[in-house]
């Protein structure tokens, strides 16, 4: 294989892991923006959670007020009675003793089945906190390993395109510029092998005179079809 092809393949290859690696860390801000929304997520869940369960102690705590209410109430009435003469008013407030006394019955079975549904959801609500709690840490721990694959990334960035640069010092200059204008073309590799009579970048069939070139070991044909730089295998 002509020196000028491997030294072409050797900055590819140079260029293609540096491409990778950007890609690489581009992608990690999307990655982590994505995790700290479920993070989110689950925090917006436990609260919507406690607020129900806070909602149930608001409710018995209102039963229980009301509850005392009526017993204040019937405890009027009955004083009351004590100073009513007449049958109708005495009936009017036993009237109204009994219905406070209905009250607290429909109310005491109101409460007792509050207390028993917030025990449950209280029970509930424990055991979702700890599952909460542990899909919070798998997050976070994702988003610190994310967070070391940046710096890695960032330092394995700045060493791929110092390799990249001097790998591109023994390739000739005329035929860097027909690579860097591949890599504006096309989408890599850049530099590709043929096979068959066809590219094996775009894997369409090249032109008879291409294929004429690239067996004579002429240095940077181009793909009659993607713009790659093309050669023949020996």
């Amino acid at each position: 294989m002509d020196p000028q092809i491997e030294a072409l393949l050797l900055l590819q290859e140079k260029d293609l892991n540096c491409l990778k690696a950007k890609e690489g860390l581009k992608a990690i801000p999307r990655q982590i923006e994505r995790l700290q929304a479920s993070i989110s997520k689950e925090k917006e869940i436990e609260a919507e959670e406690k607020t129900a369960l806070q909602q149930l102690e608001v409710k018995r705590k209102e039963c229980d007020v009301e509850l005392k209410e009526c017993e204040e109430r019937i405890l009027k009435y009955k004083t009351q009675q004590l100073e009513v003469k007449k049958n109708e008013e005495y009936d009017a407030l036993n009237k109204e003793i009994s219905h406070q006394e209905e009250r607290i019955s429909a109310l005491e079975t109101e409460e007792l089945e509050l207390l028993m549904k917030i025990d449950e959801e209280a029970q509930r609500f424990e055991e979702s906190q700890e599952e909460h709690a542990k899909q919070i840490s798998f997050y976070e721990q994702d988003i610190t390993k994310l967070n070391e694959r940046e710096t890695g990334f960032k330092q394995s960035i700045d060493t791929l395109i110092a390799e990249a640069e001097e790998a591109r010092k023994a390739v000739e200059c005329s035929l860097v510029a027909k690579y860097d204008s591949a890599k504006t073309s096309s989408k890599g590799p850049y530099v590709v092998p043929l096979e068959d009579h066809k590219c094996k970048g775009c894997h369409l069939r090249v032109s008879n005179d291409v294929e004429v070139s690239a067996k004579h070991n002429e240095v940077g044909v181009r793909c009659s079809n993607c713009g790659r730089l093309v050669y023949v295998k020996n």
